[in-house]
């Protein structure tokens, strides 16, 4: 019995988390020695770290890294996704947007539902069997299950997501025809292991998830409202997306209707970005 050569109880230090035993009889050289402690498990995902053994005392044993168990029964391994990336193709409103989710887990993961939730604003409706496309089918499967009011994506496990591997994935939603700020998402398992929601990591700019182009602020004035004369058309706005001429975009102001001018493909601007803008534009007088 090993009560008989060891303390019943130890002395944990929460700092350097370490267990300290008093040895209270002596050992035979040849015996096998197990005993167990229960400690609490963080809040968060990690890997098992190393984890080392010695003795202090008259007899000193030098310290020796201890050999730890496989798998999800590795010491203070505690489930939690190691990766958790979200991103999008397309910010033009009413258009499909492919969203693509890279994740990569500490613990592998059986007979659970993997949540993704906040992709809000969405125009698809609820779909029972979304399709999911992934490299990792015999996983994740090939459909998922939408839910638009709290645009919420359901994936339910067919085998084990194997830890410390990449898997990516993607589904199409459909764009709003409003322009809206990207929200934050987040992830959460369900089921035989259970993994607390956390914020996912959103994919930066324009392939932030659901980040919807729109103008943030447009106005537009005038220097002078006097008849047959020049008039000074002063135009401001920004935007909540990238736009660049790689992207062929033309920004066009509509409505100015009545002006003297006739059309032309060269009409001079005056810009406070004119790296940006160029120094003239197209108009037309009538349209």
């Amino acid at each position: 019995n090993i009560s008989n050569y060891i303390m019943d109880y130890a002395f944990w230090d929460v700092s350097p988390q370490i267990l300290s035993v008093n040895v209270t009889k002596e050992t035979d050289a040849a015996s096998m020695y197990v005993f167990s402690f229960t400690i609490r498990n963080p809040e968060v995902g990690q890997s098992s770290q190393p984890m080392f053994i010695e003795t202090q005392g008259i007899v000193r044993i030098p310290r020796i890294e201890m050999e730890r168990a496989q798998g999800n029964s590795a010491p203070l391994l505690i489930a939690g996704f190691k990766v958790k990336n979200i991103g999008q193709s397309n910010p033009t409103a009413s258009a499909p947007n492919k969203i693509t989710i890279t994740l990569s887990s500490f613990a592998s993961l059986t007979g659970s539902n993997i949540l993704i939730s906040g992709l809000i604003g969405s125009d698809t409706r609820d779909d029972g069997n979304i399709q999911i496309n992934c490299s990792h089918s015999s996983v994740f499967g090939e459909t998922g299950r939408w839910l638009q009011r709290n645009g919420t994506l359901v994936l339910s496990l067919v085998s084990v997501m194997q830890s410390d591997t990449q898997y990516i994935l993607s589904f199409v939603l459909m764009n709003p025809a409003r322009s809206q700020a990207s929200p934050q998402a987040s992830i959460e398992a369900v089921g035989q292991i259970s993994i607390s929601k956390s914020a996912m990591t959103s994919s930066g700019g324009n392939a932030a998830p659901l980040l919807v182009a729109g103008f943030v602020h447009a106005e537009i004035g005038q220097s002078t409202p006097s008849a047959e004369t020049n008039n000074t058309i002063t135009a401001f706005f920004s935007v909540n997306v990238l736009i660049s001429a790689s992207l062929k975009a033309v920004l066009t102001i509509a409505g100015l209707s009545g002006s003297l001018t006739e059309s032309t493909s060269s009409l001079m601007l005056k810009f406070n970005s004119s790296s940006i803008f160029g120094s003239d534009a197209r108009w037309h007088q009538q349209g």
